[in-house]
């Protein structure tokens, strides 16, 4: 019986540097987790505590898809939350406004970015109020049936 060998990722200059960012922040943040199965990786997964008598929080993270295909993250779940949505912050006509995304495609090799002032996911209908130092379990899902669950650490309303 022979084992299929699977040849090696190369990576070109920016995805190497994108690969060691997402590594130091994984080191620096509260969790690094790979998905069971596949090739996606996600690194420095945390939510902004939200104001005092409110129940929607923002959650950032990122992802790099180390594999050889393509594959598209298409919304998150959250036990915490009633509703999760995806958004990007756009500016338009000199104003900053929300718009969804309903997907979001990573090419092999490809990270991509959840920050303050861009893309993020929305957590609505939070069942308690977050504390700081609390972590918040979220299921990212993506095109295949693939889940990829994360631990988000809550951090200050002023972290950015």
């Amino acid at each position: 019986m022979t084992a299929a060998v699977r040849a090696p990722v190369l990576l070109r200059a920016p995805q190497l540097v994108l690969l060691v960012a997402l590594l130091v922040v994984g080191v620096l943040a509260p969790a690094r987790t790979p998905a069971a199965g596949s090739n996606l990786v996600v690194a420095g997964a945390w939510i902004r505590q939200p104001p005092p008598g409110s129940d929607v929080a923002a959650a950032y993270l990122s992802l790099l898809n180390a594999g050889t295909e393509t594959v598209t993250l298409t919304g998150a779940e959250c036990p915490l939350a009633a509703m999760v949505m995806m958004h990007e912050t756009v500016a338009v006509d000199g104003q900053s406004r929300m718009r969804a995304l309903t997907a979001v495609p990573l090419a092999p090799g490809a990270g991509i970015a959840f920050t303050p002032g861009g893309r993020h996911i929305m957590l609505h209908g939070l069942a308690h109020p977050l504390q700081v130092g609390e972590r918040v379990p979220l299921v990212l899902l993506f095109s295949g049936g693939i889940k990829l669950h994360v631990v988000a650490l809550v951090r200050p309303l002023s972290a950015g």
